[in-house]
């Protein structure tokens, strides 16, 4: 039973992309009225087609989707969700690396966001 739970566990970033997976070591939080930095992972890859991202927190993971023609850049339509399933319409937008006040212009240490356009979901990354 464990070694099936492993084998599930280790095949989820996989399961998302089609290319090459690239882990890396960051910081994440979720916008809300306390806005947590905490350390995180984030894994990325992508189809060929759609740039795919998870960010694994330590109480939950958030997925993130968009096209490879605008990505990382403001106002890129985007899906954002807590699994593959659950993805719904987002906005990509960058957010200050010290103030995390919204910026339109993306400098080295900033945040990297997704915010639902429907819904509540609205998360920050960056790599360390």
């Amino acid at each position: 039973m464990k070694k099936v739970l492993l084998g599930m566990l280790l095949s989820l970033p996989v399961s998302v992309f089609a290319n090459e997976i690239m882990q890396f070591e960051g910081q994440c939080f979720v916008v809300d009225q306390a806005s947590k930095v905490e350390k995180c992972s984030i894994f990325m890859g992508n189809d060929g087609k759609n740039a795919m991202s998870v960010l694994k927190m330590a109480k939950a993971a958030y997925y993130t989707e968009n096209s490879l023609d605008c990505a990382g850049q403001p106002g890129c339509k985007s899906r954002l969700g807590t699994s593959e399933s659950t993805l719904q319409s987002a906005k990509y937008y960058i957010r200050d690396g010290k103030t995390k006040q919204i910026t339109t212009t993306a400098k080295e240490n900033d945040w990297g966001c997704f915010k639902q356009t429907e819904g509540k979901l609205d998360v920050c990354g960056r790599v360390q």
